[in-house]
C-alpha cells in the first residue's frame, strides 16, 4: 500500500496502524507536514507502534511500514495527540 496523506492529518495515524498489518511493506509520503501537530505525529506514531513490534522507519518525507503478523502488548503515550 502507497499512500501521500499531506492534507488528511487525522488519516495518517489510522493508516500507519492498518499498514503494521497489512502484508508486504507500505510507504506513507509527506509526513513533514505532521511534524508541527500536537506532537511530531510521524516521529510519535514510529516510536509508539514500534513498542508494539511493528517495523516502521522514517526517511526524509517517507515512512516506510513492514507489516507484521502479531503486535505485542504495549503501553504507550500519545504525547499529547489525540
Amino acid at each position: 500500500m502507497d499512500f501521500d496523506t499531506p492534507y488528511c492529518p487525522d488519516l495518517f495515524p489510522p493508516l500507519a496502524v492498518l499498514a503494521s498489518f497489512a502484508q508486504g511493506e507500505s510507504k506513507i509520503i509527506s509526513v513533514s507536514h505532521f511534524k508541527h501537530k500536537e506532537s511530531n505525529r510521524a516521529y510519535t506514531i514510529q516510536s509508539e507502534l514500534n513498542k508494539m513490534g511493528a517495523i516502521i522507519c522514517i526517511s526524509g518525507d517517507e515512512m516506510r511500514i513492514q507489516g507484521i503478523e502479531k503486535v505485542n502488548s504495549a503501553e504507550i503515550n500519545p504525547n499529547g495527540d489525540h
